[in-house]
């Protein structure tokens, strides 16, 4: 038996060092950890510099995210040399202000209470802090995702930590290492639509690397680490133009529209979106999700009011359901249906041009029955209403990405069936009861005015290009257009359009300096119609346009002066002013 017990041993013994030489053989040779890598990495401590997530810029280049800072970078290693640990804390809190959190056990950027960005340093605090050759103290270029004053805040949107969803769109990718459980991702605007194209797929650290003792070690010391990939972060050129974008906000701020209002602003020539503001507005950095602030109401739908008008008119003259020297009959009140003018005693007589200039709301709705459903649906259905209006990016092979999150589509009336109820089709005349629009499809509405009866779709992206300046993506190359109206219905919606500030409802803007076109509306809202929503909708100036407007103003007492005109307005006078003084670049 002692032999056998021997042999039996030996095999034992000789399978286990044959298990153990092979695993450690293929720790070595084989697996998939870099462990001389690892080993490096226990002692290292690090400080994430710029993510890797794709930024934004506006038409120009100019940076809507990711603004490049010097920050302060302060390491929790150990001086041998000096015998107060916090003498470097007292120096820094000195030249920076005192940080929110001095954290001892863990790399941070310098901030000051209460801040939840790095302190932006200036080029004298750059030099103190050099001269003052603190160890562990590093400065460094810090990409800021959001700088204040966040510039188009709702149509970039913000990003934030969502496991759930990284686990749903990245679960390869988690698996494999290549994306951090703790990352962020798109949650709204622009982050959340191209969440998957721009997303974070190298990063640039600051690193140093600590003995035992957590003193630097000899020969590593303070190292930058980057992807030599050429190709990422990505960067993605907007057709916004951030200078444009930030005196529209400035005007809504002044004019004391934090409330809620909303504004968009198209290139009159190409359809481009130049500015899109919604307010109240947000912090992207602090974010409440159950809050309403970082919803985008520049594509929200709600109650136009006498904006909806021009559809009813544009299908009356499309259809041709009325002679054009027809007379509507005004005496103040409509029908059963419990509709009355605005104006005391009625307009009297007039033409639908006429009535669109002084929005008459008898006359339009005598013009909404001279049409059958069908009719005024069709036309405002080329008029972009009832549907999503937004850029679409066509990426082939029949995938289409709508660019703008959580476009409203509107409405012309609660269930189909309305559309043969007459007391609902003149309530939809008058831009009331269900009907609903987004100031977005209220500036999409006036290109066909303007270009002779063509829509052309706006556009909000230019191109996507790869970190070395060449094209990953051409998305805009020119705006789609598409037959809304024939050449004589825009060219009577201009002239109407041109009468309503000449001589009706948009009379308080018959002395800018640079003339304007439009249209106003004022809807009743909430359940006892104690509220009203003021819109305008035009463009400047009248021969030569640039600009097409949208601006709303939300929840105004009622009978209170239109704050839709003013607003309009002022941010005409912004545009135009700028172009004026020439601070406006071309496109080159």
């Amino acid at each position: 038996m002692q032999p056998k017990r021997i042999f039996w041993t030996l095999l034992i013994f000789a399978m286990v060092m044959t298990t153990w030489l092979g695993r450690l053989a293929w720790i070595q040779l084989a697996a998939p950890v870099d462990w001389t890598h690892a080993a490096v990495r226990q002692r290292e401590q690090s400080i994430v510099l710029h993510d890797g997530r794709g930024d934004f810029a506006d038409r120009y280049g100019e940076p809507l995210t990711g603004q490049v800072i010097h920050a302060a970078a302060v390491f929790p290693v150990r001086d041998a040399s000096r015998s107060d640990e916090l003498d470097r804390f007292e120096v820094l809190a000195e030249i920076l202000g005192e940080p929110a959190t001095v954290r001892g056990d863990v790399p941070f950027l310098w901030q000051r209470s209460g801040d939840v960005t790095p302190v932006a340093m200036t080029e004298e605090q750059r030099m103190l802090v050099e001269q003052a050759q603190l160890v562990g103290v590093q400065i460094v270029p810090y990409s800021l995702r959001y700088a204040a004053p966040f510039p188009a805040a709702h149509v970039i949107g913000f990003i934030s930590q969502h496991p759930q969803m990284l686990e749903t769109l990245y679960a390869d990718e988690l698996r494999k290492g290549t994306v951090r459980p703790d990352q962020k991702i798109g949650a709204s605007g622009l982050e959340r639509t191209l969440e998957p194209i721009i997303r974070g797929r190298t990063s640039e650290e600051i690193a140093v690397h600590v003995n035992g003792n957590g003193e630097l070690l000899k020969g590593l010391g303070v190292r930058m680490q980057a992807s030599a990939n050429p190709y990422y972060p990505l960067k993605v050129t907007t057709t916004l133009d951030r200078g444009q974008q930030l005196a529209v906000e400035r005007v809504m701020d002044e004019s004391g529209h934090t409330h809620s209002s909303a504004v968009v602003v198209l290139d009159a020539k190409d359809g481009d979106i130049r500015v899109m503001a919604s307010r109240p507005s947000y912090h992207p950095l602090q974010v409440n999700p159950a809050g309403e602030d970082w919803r985008n109401r520049a594509i929200a739908a709600e109650t136009p009011g006498s904006i909806m008008k021009l559809a009813v008119a544009a299908a009356v003259w499309e259809h041709g359901t009325l002679p054009d020297s027809h007379l509507f009959e005004c005496n103040g009140h409509f029908g059963a249906y419990g509709l009355s003018c605005w104006k005391t005693g009625g307009h009297g007589k007039l033409t639908l041009e006429e009535a669109i200039a002084h929005s008459c709301n008898v006359a339009l709705a005598q013009a909404m029955l001279s049409l059958t459903p069908q009719q005024f649906e069709e036309t405002a259905a080329k008029l972009g209403l009832g549907q999503q209006v937004g850029p679409v990016w066509e990426r082939g092979s029949g995938e289409s990405l709508r660019l703008l999150d959580h476009e409203q589509a509107g409405l012309l009336y609660a269930a189909p069936h309305l559309a043969e109820d007459e007391g609902a089709r003149v309530q939809t005349a008058i831009g009331q009861r269900d009907a609903r629009m987004s100031p977005l499809q209220a500036a999409v509405m006036l290109q066909p005015i303007l270009h002779d009866g063509k829509l052309l779709a706006p556009q909000l992206i230019k191109d996507i290009r790869y970190a070395n300046g060449t094209t990953a993506y051409r998305i805009k190359e020119e705006s789609p257009v598409r037959d809304a109206l024939s050449r004589q219905t825009a060219r009577q919606l201009r002239k109407a359009l041109e009468k309503a500030v000449n001589e009706g409802t948009g009379r308080a803007l018959a002395d800018m300096r640079w003339p304007a076109a439009g249209k106003s509306g004022t809807a009743q809202t909430g359940a006892h119609k104690e509220k009203e929503h003021h819109w305008f909708a035009g463009y400047v100036p009248v021969e030569q346009p640039r600009y097409i407007i949208a601006a709303v103003v939300y929840d105004q007492p009622p009978g209170s002066v239109h704050q839709g005109v003013r607003l309009f307005r002022k941010v005409a006078e912004a545009l135009m002013s700028a172009d004026e003084q020439g601070a406006n670049r071309s496109d080159g």
